[in-house]
């Protein structure tokens, strides 16, 4: 897909900061919201993508698929240090993505102070709803360290 202007809005709520944001597809959808993960760690306009990484997420429905997407995204970061600027997705049918993630091992001199994560939060709203056309839309809330 395409690279778009990343759109959401956050929650900037002390105990459980997040995102909510809408999309013209699942795909997007999820692309998104892994990219707004990233924004919230740091500033992704700071991320460059000279590095590749691949990632593979299976679950049994599309609400799990995205909890689980998100949370690898971070368990990725968490382990490696590798921060997302721009995904592709090789494969992605409701239950299994596989995905290319294009960025860069965090600096702190590069990406300054990283906001420190530890996952989702119970809470996440997911779903779509038509106008002219489909609209999907999600509601992440996560837990700081």
């Amino acid at each position: 897909m395409p690279e778009a202007r990343l759109d959401y809005q956050k929650i900037k709520n002390l105990a459980k900061p997040g995102f909510v944001m809408e999309a013209p597809s699942m795909e997007r959808l999820y692309i998104n919201a892994g990219l707004a993960l990233t924004d919230l760690l740091v500033d992704i306009s700071t991320v460059q993508d000279n590095e590749r990484h691949t990632i593979v997420v299976e679950a049994a429905n599309k609400e799990n698929l995205m909890a689980a997407w998100l949370n690898e995204i971070l368990m990725h970061y968490q382990s490696t240090g590798f921060l997302c600027r721009r995904i592709v997705f090789d494969k992605f049918d409701g239950k299994r993505i596989q995905a290319t993630l294009r960025g860069e091992t965090y600096s702190p001199l590069r990406h300054g102070h990283i906001h420190a994560i530890k996952g989702i939060a119970d809470t996440l709203e997911f779903g779509e709803r038509f106008d002219t056309h489909p609209v999907f839309f999600v509601k992440v809330l996560f837990d700081y360290r």
